[in-house]
């Protein structure tokens, strides 16, 4: 029986304790081996199995997301990220990143299309977010996209409003380092195992 509750856009899920168990067996196989590349290969398969046993098991997703970019096979994690957002349609951080990974991977037409969706998906929510950090996530992720797809003097607009905004230092910092980085410095920042 697999239960799921939505909570802050995330899914929290009773895992089935086979999918669990081989979930935690990829992740120790990384670990002890020091992510050498064959040591991968093997957690990636026991990650597939993990979702074969428990589809709904978002770590196990993510996890081998992960992986896939620590080998960097983009492309499998593109589609990974597309089953992922499929299967937790709530997870606009992994539709952030799938757009992410399709500019790192020269798939710049199908990266627009996906920040656009985005970037629509953020508007249609903004007004139903409660928890102001989540929306203040939202509204970052929004402007960054905007700069990715060309509209870099909209997004730096919202930043700048943000950052004068934030009595917070550290975020304020966060804030403004995106105003000013460029759309490869971003690309690059964002994409483990570049």
């Amino acid at each position: 029986m697999m239960a799921y509750v939505q909570s802050k856009a995330q899914y929290s899920h009773m895992p089935n304790p086979v999918a669990k168990q081989l979930n935690d067996k990829a992740v120790g196989k990384y670990i002890k081996y020091n992510a050498f590349p064959d040591s991968v290969v093997a957690a990636i398969a026991l990650l597939d199995k993990a979702i074969s046993a428990d589809s709904f098991y978002y770590n196990a997703w993510t996890n081998k997301l992960g992986y896939e970019c620590q080998l960097k096979r983009y492309d499998e994690a593109i589609q990974t990220a597309g089953n992922i957002f499929r299967i937790f349609p709530k997870m606009n951080d992994i539709l952030f990143f799938r757009g992410i990974l399709q500019f790192k991977t020269r798939h710049d037409n199908d990266a627009i299309a996906t920040f656009e969706q985005l970037i629509k998906i953020y508007d249609n929510t903004s007004d139903k977010k409660k928890n102001s950090e989540d929306l203040k996530t939202d509204v970052i992720n929004k402007a960054i996209a905007m700069k990715l797809i060309g509209k870099t003097e909209e997004g730096n607009q919202i930043l700048k409003k943000l950052a004068e905004a934030e009595h917070d230092p550290a975020i304020k910092s966060y804030i403004e380092s995106y105003i000013t980085d460029s759309k490869e410095k971003i690309i690059e920042q964002m994409v483990p195992g570049s």
